[in-house]
């Protein structure tokens, strides 16, 4: 058995007919044209049941010219993203990601109520100065307003499963799957130190939300990539790739486009951290356990793919670099990096072996260096309640939670941080902005990010050294597209990060000027073919 069937742990067998999709790698016209077929099918019952949206309906709205509702400034009209339609619901209007006004009349009652309460305060001392009036009413009067605000007028936060089931999800696009996150031999998992954490690291997650695009039969010719994965960057979600996924899976010549929510962000489910071991769940590695258990879900359990593309934007380069190094040698992979928040640190730790997993028992394996001390397990969860699950409620999960639902819920924060990143502000749309609000009506994703920076702050395996083990294997060829004006992931990290890995001939570096953090969003065109050219000459 291949490293890769070992890791999807997959015991069934399929019928080698022609009719069968994975019949000949994919390489089959018949196979092809079943498993595109038989795609479409299940991805048409699933839009009406995950997404309460009817591709019929869908289907006449394109006909009408109607784009969903889709905004587009003169400038912007220049990105190509209307190509196939936006893919993107309007947020239902029964939510809202935003804090709401409070009444004129309100705030006046408000005023006057605190103005008031200072007047009586001031006069049942000796002296009654006006300022301290005035002082008090104002500091009064804000206080109250932010009651109010957060009582009656708050943004609004449901859960997956009642938004799909009452609402919709986010893109007609939208999947929702419960996922095992599969590791295999060559995972890096530099997180997992005992079999409790093991155990841990493989707990599934009831729902994880993903995009997925399946191209259009057009003629009897094998694809040439069998799957194209994008992993988003931090603060996003997947329908960050959603102007760029289906144009890329078109252009490509890929079978299908997916993209998944990372652990912490979008729609995925938040799994409670109870403990310090729990964070594992919202490591990268988890999130390219997640991603590469997707990939089997939809090639159905067959053998490993021929050939696949994975994109990594930003933080989302960690999640693809390790997927990449998932699949085995008679897979081709082609990793994409889009300005890959690859940071030189921890570089001490290079040096030392990462522990891996089994393909078949999903154990940890022998290491010698490794000396693990274990407590009562009562004591153990005491001295954890103690030290920290009630210290990160107290000190960070409740304070940052509350400040990241403010910072957000004032609904100009995504439209300036959009500007901000991008190489031409101007670009902006609201389109854009409604990508990146859509996640904030989740349940709980003020939680998730703090988790995920909690997470990320425990990693302490290299990141550069994970970039070198990728650009050294066999099967994986690798390249980084970059934005000259790059606010966030200055250009000048990548140009180091391709010095350090041995140079253009052996990683390029695709330079994109003018434009910032995010190219494929920015101009949708020039990316596509610029990643296309770079794909054709290897």
């Amino acid at each position: 058995m291949c490293e890769f069937c070992a890791t999807f742990g997959s015991t069934k067998t399929t019928d080698r007919d022609a009719s069968n999709p994975f019949f000949a790698g994919f390489f089959s016209a018949d196979a092809i044209e079943a498993a595109v077929n038989g795609a479409a099918s299940k991805k048409s019952k699933k839009h009406r049941t995950n997404t309460g949206v009817d591709d019929e309906e869908g289907d006449e709205e394109d006909d009408d010219g109607n784009d969903s509702g889709y905004i587009m400034s003169e400038q912007g009209k220049e990105r190509q993203t209307q190509t196939h339609g936006t893919y993107l619901n309007d947020i239902p209007s029964e939510l809202s990601p935003y804090y709401r006004s409070v009444p004129l009349l309100l705030r006046g009652l408000l005023f006057s109520l605190s103005t008031a309460i200072s007047v009586f305060r001031n006069l049942a001392g000796k002296h009654m100065r006006l300022r301290f009036i005035v002082l008090q009413s104002l500091l009064g009067t804000l206080v109250s307003n932010i009651l109010v605000e957060d009582l009656l007028f708050a943004p609004s936060r449901i859960g997956t499963e009642k938004l799909a089931s009452k609402y919709n999800l986010p893109s007609p696009l939208s999947q929702l799957e419960t996922v095992v996150p599969l590791f295999s031999k060559h995972s890096s998992v530099w997180d997992i130190k005992d079999e409790e954490d093991l155990a841990t690291a493989f707990e599934p997650f009831e729902l994880v939300h993903y995009l997925r695009y399946d191209a259009p039969l057009k003629d009897a010719s094998p694809p040439r990539f069998d799957v194209i994965h994008a992993s988003h960057g931090f603060g996003a979600s997947s329908l960050s790739w959603l102007p760029a996924l289906p144009t890329l899976v078109d252009r490509l010549g890929a079978r299908v486009g997916l993209a998944h929510d990372a652990p912490g962000f979008g729609f995925t489910s938040r799994p409670p951290v109870n403990c310090k071991r729990d964070l594992i769940r919202y490591t990268p590695a988890t999130s390219a356990g997640l991603g590469v258990s997707i990939v089997q879900t939809v090639t159905g359990g067959a053998p490993a793919p021929s050939s696949v593309v994975l994109f990594g934007h930003s933080m989302g380069a960690l999640s693809c670099v390790r997927m990449g190094l998932t699949f085995p040698e008679s897979t081709k992979v082609k990793i994409v990096l889009v300005s890959p928040a690859v940071l030189f640190k921890n570089e001490s730790t290079i040096a030392k072996k990462p522990p891996t997993i089994t393909d078949d028992q999903h154990t940890l394996a022998s290491n010698d260096n490794s000396a693990i001390v274990t407590l009562p397990k009562r004591l153990r969860l005491l001295l954890e309640q103690l030290f920290f699950t009630i210290p990160k409620q107290i000190l960070l999960e409740i304070p940052l939670s509350y400040l990241l639902k403010r910072l957000v819920g004032n609904g100009k924060l995504w439209r300036s941080g959009l500007r901000a990143a991008w190489g031409n502000s101007s670009l902006v749309t609201e389109n854009d902005v409604k990508r990146f609000s859509w996640p904030s009506i989740g349940k709980g994703w003020e939680k998730g990010l703090v988790n995920f920076a909690l997470a990320m702050a425990s990693c302490k395996d290299s990141e550069v050294e994970l970039l070198k083990r990728a650009v050294s294997h066999p099967n994986v060829s690798l390249f980084i597209v970059h934005g000259t004006k790059d606010n966030v992931v200055p250009i000048s990290n990548s140009r180091r990060l391709v010095k350090v890995c041995g140079g253009e001939d052996v990683v390029p570096l695709i330079e994109m000027p003018g434009l910032g953090h995010d190219p494929f969003e920015e101009n949708v065109e020039l990316f596509v073919s610029l990643v296309k050219e770079e794909i054709e000459k290897t």
